[in-house]
Parts: C-alpha cells; sequence; structure tokens
C-alpha cells in the first residue's frame, strides 16, 4: 500500500512539474510580409502559475530557430507574442496599431498596456527597439503549396513542451 501511495505521490509531483505553455496560435501567411519574415506565434500560459521560458528554443527544424532571452516569466493566464516588429508592425503592415502598445526592455521583449496587457511581445528583429537578436534563420513558417510546416517549443534541457503540424506539415 506504501508503494502505491508513493508512486501516486510522484506521479502527481511529475504532473505539476510540467509547463503548462502552449502554442495558442500561429500566423504563416503574414499578408504583405509573407515569405519576407512577418510570420509570427503566439503561446499561452494555461497554468496556475508563473513560467519561466528562459532559454528555451522553438524552431521548424530549419528556416525558424528562436532562443528564447534570459528572464522571459510568463505570468499564469499570459500570452507571449513572438515575431518581427519591423515586419508585423510597420506603418502598411497587418498589425500596424500594435507599434504603440508594447515597450520593450534590453533584452527585446516587453508587456503591452490595453487590449494587450496580458501580452508580452518578444521582438526577433534587431534593429526596431532593441529586438533580442535571438532568431536563426528568415523566420518564414511554410505555408506554399500547402505542405505546411511543424513547429516545437522546446525547454533549454531539450524537453519538447509543445509541438504543432500544420497543413500536412512533417
Amino acid at each position: 500500500m506504501k508503494k502505491v501511495i508513493l508512486l501516486l505521490a510522484f506521479s502527481f509531483t511529475c504532473m505539476l512539474a510540467q509547463s503548462q505553455i502552449i502554442i495558442n496560435e500561429l500566423e504563416a501567411d503574414a499578408g504583405n510580409n509573407d515569405g519576407n519574415g512577418g510570420d509570427w506565434i503566439e503561446f499561452k500560459n494555461i497554468g496556475t502559475s508563473s513560467e519561466d521560458m528562459s532559454c528555451w528554443r522553438l524552431t521548424n527544424g530549419g528556416s525558424v530557430i528562436i532562443s528564447f532571452p534570459n528572464g522571459l516569466i510568463v505570468p499564469a493566464g499570459a500570452y507571449v507574442l513572438v515575431g518581427n516588429a519591423a515586419k508585423m508592425m510597420c506603418a502598411t503592415c497587418d498589425y500596424k496599431s500594435m507599434s504603440s502598445l508594447f515597450t520593450l526592455n534590453a533584452n527585446g521583449f516587453g508587456t503591452g498596456t490595453g487590449l494587450y496587457a496580458n501580452t508580452i511581445f518578444l521582438n526577433t528583429d534587431l534593429a526596431l527597439n532593441g529586438g533580442c537578436g535571438c532568431l536563426t534563420g528568415s523566420g518564414n513558417y511554410n505555408n506554399g503549396s500547402g505542405t505546411g510546416d511543424r513547429v516545437m517549443l522546446m525547454t533549454d534541457a531539450g524537453a519538447i513542451i509543445d509541438a504543432m503540424l500544420y497543413a500536412g506539415g512533417n
């Protein structure tokens, strides 16, 4: 009986230790910047406590490899929006009004205001607002010819936190 109780306690502890960050939304067809680095991805912390995403990685296995900067703490219920501000929030971009809603720190991320007060934006661009410089590759998620793509979110130790296939991706 003691072994069963210990096993249940261990299993419950492991379940509590698992991350509650999920891939919430992905834009692989970025309007006027499609194929030019305007794609973005959003995560959500569905857990009841903050999650430290420092040194985590996001990849599609090729054109997108993002290393999250130190200090990226996501409160419970909050979102993380990851993209290139110059391609998402320019005067002719799809989300031009968002450029004034986020104040970024020296590591290239910051919390929004108004409707985006529960969102942290991570800017992968080097030039605009002191982006994080954390992107390796073009930043384009594959959406052409219906081939789709895959994305994986991993901890700094390489454990897969969440993954997604879309439009027949591999």
